[in-house]
């Protein structure tokens, strides 16, 4: 595993080496924001089942995975964790087409350094990154001096900064943070992962960041349930964790010409969304539970998330069920969802 002392660190980095501009990736499709597999104490990381995940998303047609994001339970992860996770992922990926973009946002700016010179060398074909969330970045000028070190760390790849205040506390407006770097020089910024657009003022911002000096900065949608909204302001790249066992039915989603047809599509998955956080308890991992009903296991979340029960398992089955039963004999989704070949056949 790549060791620490291959770090490139530090406030001089930027400044000694005169990095070309990186330009964004222009993702056109669905970006799956992997959940990290474990095993079943929940205290250990399942590498082995990277395959099986690899593959069912190959199965649904998804072909670039976001690493140890939120859903991916990052800050709950080691740093070695992460690591070979990402090892295990450069293994894998290869022979199912899938490339990664990799999450290296920390509450040490050091570790997040670390973990960017690992992506760089074992790749990943960018980067994105959260704040820190317990020490938060007080002005937009600080929040860019820490993306500007961040990016530092991997000059040649595309950077992402991860927009969800709801979880960082961090709520600026996106449009000011790619002034902010615009004015900075940053030549790897890439764009933004916008997954706070619940906010009232979200979509106003989200279009300014998007517009800005001629759409040089890449705005990647992370609200799959926001899709056709996304789609109305010109979205292309969408990264979401439903994309883990339902990226076919998103991709039919994103596919859809016919707007009242992509409605009802998108209202479907709304439904279907509203089912499993509806039928899942409070502290249960429910991406977790939708990929074993999906046939794959990726064991329970890590503490404090807690394991589901039997009971919790079989009603939310039986809500799929049900979703699945309507959806497609009702022709909306053809052909069938895989997640619906499994608890139907």
């Amino acid at each position: 595993m790549w060791k620490p002392a291959a770090l490139i660190t530090c406030l001089g980095v930027a400044a000694s080496v005169a990095a070309a501009a990186v330009e964004p990736l222009r993702v056109d499709g669905l970006i799956a924001a992997v959940v990290t597999p474990q095993n079943a104490d929940g205290l250990s990381v399942n590498y082995t089942a990277v395959r099986t995940q690899a593959k069912y998303l190959s199965d649904t047609g998804v072909e670039m995975v976001f690493i140890a994001g939120t859903t991916g339970e990052s800050l709950s992860l080691t740093i070695d964790e992460r690591m070979l996770l990402v090892e295990e992922w450069e293994t894998v990926a290869p022979d199912f087409g899938i490339t990664y973009i990799v999450h290296i946002g920390a509450e040490s700016i050091l570790d997040v350094q670390a973990l960017g010179a690992h992506a760089s060398q074992h790749g990943a074909v960018a980067v994105g990154m959260m704040p820190s969330v317990f020490f938060k970045p007080a002005t937009i000028s600080a929040l860019g001096a820490w993306v500007e070190l961040a990016a530092a760390s991997v000059p040649t790849l595309p950077l992402y900064y991860y927009h969800i205040p709801s979880q960082t506390g961090v709520d600026f407006n996106m449009y000011d943070l790619v002034v902010e770097v615009e004015n900075r020089g940053i030549p790897n910024f890439a764009g933004v992962k916008y997954t706070g657009l619940y906010e009232t003022r979200a979509f106003p911002d989200y279009m300014r960041a998007a517009a800005f000096n001629e759409g040089k900065y890449e705005m990647l949608c992370g609200r799959e349930e926001l899709t056709v909204e996304a789609m109305a302001v010109g979205t292309k790249g969408y990264i979401g964790s439903q994309f883990n066992h339902c990226g076919d039915i998103y991709a039919a989603i994103v596919a859809e010409t016919d707007v009242a047809k992509r409605n009802a599509k998108q209202l479907a998955a709304i439904e279907l969304l509203l089912d499993w956080i509806n039928g899942v308890p409070a502290g249960v991992d429910g991406n977790k539970m939708m990929m074993l009903l999906a046939g794959v296991n990726v064991g329970p979340g890590r503490p404090p998330s807690v394991p589901p029960s039997a009971d919790d398992f079989a009603s939310l089955k039986a809500k799929v069920v049900a979703w699945c039963s309507g959806a497609t004999n009702g022709g909306l989704f053809n052909p069938q969802p895989k997640i619906c070949e499994s608890v139907l056949n």
